[in-house]
Order: structure tokens, then sequence, then C-alpha cells
């Protein structure tokens, strides 16, 4: 993804929120945005998708092949009663999967990055995702859009 002097107003009487602001982020790595709450994360990350109020201006240039925005409310892609595998595995089927599918094998599911992250975080897989902690959970559903297609740019807000 390439950013190339975007500026961005909420309307046009509005001040700047951000000015000339340039940037690439290389595919197949994790990027953060870490600020406090209030101070424009999900507006940026908004900008970036392209999800704005038609009052909104946008200049400079956005280039990226395809960007998939997830919302805040990570819980609502997650399926509470199925175990942390088992959502991974559901999240892979695509948009609209049949009532009849077959969760695919665990061997397609846990790669050896996955199985760090999940010791790094002390996840109990076994577990459904509704007894998870939220940080776990929060995981869970980047995890999720990881495998689903790792073709994407995905951009996660989220709050404290």
């Amino acid at each position: 993804m390439n950013v190339i002097n975007v500026c961005f107003q909420h309307h046009k009487q509005a001040p700047y929120f951000f000015k000339d602001l340039s940037f690439a982020l290389d595919k197949g790595l994790i990027h953060a945005l870490h600020g406090k709450n209030g101070v424009g994360k999900s507006v940026f990350l908004n900008v970036l998708y392209g999800n704005m109020d038609p009052e909104a201006i946008v200049g400079g240039e956005i280039i990226s092949e395809k960007i998939e925005l997830m919302n805040q409310q990570f819980d609502q892609a997650l399926v509470g009663q199925f175990t942390f595998i088992e959502n991974i595995q559901f999240g892979s089927l695509g948009r609209f999967p049949s009532p009849f599918f077959r969760l695919k094998a665990l061997s397609n599911v846990l790669t050896d990055d996955y199985l760090a992250l999940i010791e790094t975080f002390h996840i109990n897989v076994k577990l459904p995702v509704n007894k998870l902690s939220g940080g776990q959970r929060q995981i869970l559903t980047l995890l999720t859009q990881v495998h689903h297609s790792s073709e994407k740019f995905t951009l996660f807000s989220s709050y404290k």
C-alpha cells in the first residue's frame, strides 16, 4: 500500500484532519497504529478504506489493490460457542458458507506462525471463544481475517 500526499477534511469548512501524509506499507507484514481514544485512528483507517461521509474531502493518492476494514466490534465476526480453531476454519469458508459445511482438517489451520501466537498469548484453543479474554478474541479475529485472505491489507481499529 502506498499513501502519497493524502489530505483529509470532514467537510469543506473544516480544518484539515491531516495533510500531506505519505507512507508505504509492505505486504505480508503486520503494521500497528497506536494512539489514545479520540485522536482519529478509526477516521484515518476509514479514509484509507474509502468509507467516509459524502461531505468529506480527500486529496492525494492511496494505492492498494485490496483493503479490508474490520469493525471495532470484532466479536460480531466470531461464533461464541465455537473454539478458537473452529472460528478460524469457519472464517476461511467465505462470506456465505453452506449450512452443510465440513470444517477443514486442523493441519490446514495451525501454521507455525499461528502456533507461536497461540503460545505467546497463552490461548487455550479448545475453549469456546466466549470463554477467552477480549484480547485473545481480538487476536482470533485478526487471524481469521489473515487466514481467509492473506492477499488483502486488513485495517483493524481497536479501542481501550
